[in-house]
């Protein structure tokens, strides 16, 4: 099972590829990223969406 983590669409991309370099095969997505709900979306909708990029 791959580790997949959604952060917080105010880190900076920079945390993000610390995050990937320091544990491959560690998928770290962003807010707003390609899969995953966009900028914005309020947390009930980020909640109820989790099946889809989990």
């Amino acid at each position: 099972m791959i580790p997949r983590f959604l952060m917080d669409e105010h880190l900076a991309r920079a945390i993000q590829q610390q995050f990937e370099d320091l544990h491959p095969g560690m998928e770290v997505r962003l807010m707003g990223d390609e899969g995953v709900p966009e900028r914005g979306t309020p947390d009930p909708g980020i909640l109820a969406r989790r099946r889809k990029w989990m």
